[in-house]
């Protein structure tokens, strides 16, 4: 899995996505909205993203994490996911404040903007 700054960590992905940052969007959101129609897929991609963070593979938690952060559309349950994913991997990447944005993010999703990166200056 390469990022913007290049490879964070070793480890793949399961599902085949295109890239998200400085590609085409429309044809990532049809990639991701396709992989979403199939509540089944869905739901052994997140218990194989699982299985793999916890063997120490966070890779595809991270990332399915963020892709059902992304395109939750307001499913209580891709959200839970999303949260799920997300806290799983930063923490096992040791980046336990992440943890805890995703967290508080997740609880106070309602909210129509979450500040907590703002500054209160």
């Amino acid at each position: 899995m390469t990022g913007r700054r290049g490879r964070a960590w070793a480890g793949r992905t399961v599902v085949k996505r295109p890239a998200r940052h400085g590609a085409d969007e429309y044809r990532f959101a049809q990639c991701m909205y396709g992989l979403f129609e199939d509540a089944e897929s869905v739901a052994e991609s997140v218990a194989e993203a699982r299985r793999r963070c916890t063997a120490g593979d966070p890779a595809e938690a991270l990332i399915l994490g963020r892709d059902l952060h992304w395109a939750s559309g307001s499913d209580a349950v891709r959200e839970a996911w999303a949260n799920e994913l997300l806290v799983m991997a930063y923490r096992a990447l040791d980046r336990w404040s992440l943890a805890g944005i995703a967290q508080a993010h997740h609880r106070h999703r309602a909210l129509p903007a979450v500040d907590v990166l703002m500054s209160r200056g």
